[in-house]
């Protein structure tokens, strides 16, 4: 049997998701980039892409990143919007290798002034945040001869290295690259295994596989964090909430306590319900604001504990339920005042404030619904790809009486699908919706029309 080639890896370090350029507020979606440009040049030029996982550990630059940037025989940089991860990444490579780094932003602005004087390629966008057909094809063009070339180029592209001769930089054996590139296929090879379990296998093999790979990695030093995060967001996805808890309290402490995983953890306590689990919840989630400040995310979180605890709290204590239905509209009010782009606080004030019924309160939600409709729009509203971008569109098509716009997210919203508990989530708050224009406007035959269609059959098993 003939042994297997292992192709040279190229390290893309570049924003995630869709994100606001804040000078000129486009909504640029670097997955696009990723996913139509970045990963399809570098397989033309015969290179492993690896994208940094930076933005599903909430920013923490890991060990597995430092091994990337530091072995990795080239980098790819998107200097776009000037990320601090992506900054602080492109330091260390410039400050460790010579050459093999290569840059690259979008033609929105200028550079700031201390890369000014790096060779970059720009590439332009479309009003959506795109590439157009050209440039695309043009960047994929240009990346791929850079990527390839980058192999056998001599000069050094560091500006350190070009500036000081003697500079020493980081030195390593052969034998170090080629263990690397091993480590980053078997790492590789059980983040797919992790992330496909929940829709590649039934709920209870997949919980096996789960649980398997779980003990498999716990006692080993240095598994990468991200192997773990990938753990707890398929525990997630299977509702599997007690394993999620399970896990994140069996994690390293550094892992544990990082504020994503204890976002997580906070989450996970608060679906599986057990007696004090959201008293544990809130504390938790107070916690890590008082440490971190005010951050939308985790508002976001403390105002669902709080409403789900109004829920259960209706029929038999409708005081203590009011008290926590204010409470629930306050954190996702601060959540969504702590960054107006993220919307999906915002829309849950929205909601509970219709819910809350006062004249007051249908005032406030009527003022906060534009907007949280402005913040969905930047992140390309019912043309996105994302569940939460088109739920919250449907969200507000509902607020708003909207049957066209309504029906339209709630099509696309099927067509997506996946997990369960996403489209409870939503079924829930537009029950909730439903409630509270049922005061005002009477019945909604095309709102019970939408719940027919999105609510899952059962609760997960």
């Amino acid at each position: 049997m003939s042994e297997q080639i292992l192709r040279p890896t190229v390290f893309v370090v570049m924003p995630y998701g869709v994100k606001p350029d804040p000078a000129t507020l486009l909504a640029i979606d670097f997955d696009d980039v990723w996913e139509t440009a970045f990963r399809p040049a570098a397989e033309r030029a015969g290179i492993e892409p690896i994208r940094a996982d930076e933005e599903r550990l909430g920013g923490f630059v890991h060990l597995a990143m430092f091994e990337r940037l530091l072995l990795s025989e080239i980098v790819l940089a998107d200097l776009t919007l000037a990320s601090p991860n992506v900054m602080y990444e492109l330091g260390i490579r410039h400050a460790t290798r010579p050459r093999a780094t290569i840059s690259v932003f979008a033609r929105i602005g200028q550079l700031p002034f201390d890369l000014s004087p790096i060779r970059a390629i720009p590439y332009l966008l479309d009003s959506a945040g795109r590439l157009t057909a050209e440039a695309r094809a043009s960047l994929v063009d240009e990346l791929a001869q850079r990527l390839a070339g980058a192999l056998t180029e001599t000069a050094a592209d560091s500006p350190l290295f070009q500036l000081i001769q003697s500079y020493p930089g980081v030195t390593l054996a052969h034998e170090a690259t080629e263990t690397f590139q091993r480590r980053v296929q078997t790492i590789t090879t059980l983040s797919i295994a992790i992330r496909s379990a929940p829709s590649r296998l039934p709920r209870a093999q997949a919980l096996q596989e789960l649980n398997g790979l779980r003990e498999r990695l716990l006692p080993t030093a240095g598994t990468p964090t991200d192997l773990f995060v990938d753990l707890l967001l398929s525990y997630r996805d299977l509702e599997a909430y007690g394993e999620v808890v399970e896990l994140a309290e069996a994690l390293p402490p550094e892992v544990r306590d990082h504020p994503t995983v204890r976002q997580m953890t906070a989450f996970a306590l608060n679906r599986r319900g057990q007696s004090g689990d959201d008293s544990r919840a809130i504390d938790l989630l107070r916690e890590l604001i008082n440490e971190h400040g005010p951050h939308p995310e985790s508002l976001g979180l403390l105002g669902r504990v709080h409403k789900d605890r109004h829920e259960r709290l209706r029929n038999s204590d409708p005081f203590q339920a009011e008290a926590a239905l204010e409470a629930a509209i306050d954190a996702y009010e601060r959540g969504f005042r702590a960054d107006m782009r993220d919307y999906y606080p915002g829309v849950n004030a929205v909601t509970l404030l219709l819910l809350e019924g006062s004249e007051e309160s249908y005032r406030r939600a009527r003022e906060l619904s534009p907007v949280v409709a402005f913040a969905v729009a930047a992140r390309h509203g019912l043309d996105s790809s994302d569940y939460w971008d088109i739920a919250t569109v449907l969200e507000l098509a509902v607020v708003n009486l909207d049957v066209a716009s309504a029906r339209a997210a709630a099509r696309r919203l099927v067509y997506i699908g996946g997990p369960g508990w996403r489209l409870r989530t939503t079924s829930g708050n537009l029950e909730r919706l439903r409630e509270a224009h049922a005061c005002r406007v009477g019945p909604l035959p095309w709102l019970d029309e939408i719940l027919l269609r999105i609510t899952p059959v059962g609760p997960a098993s």
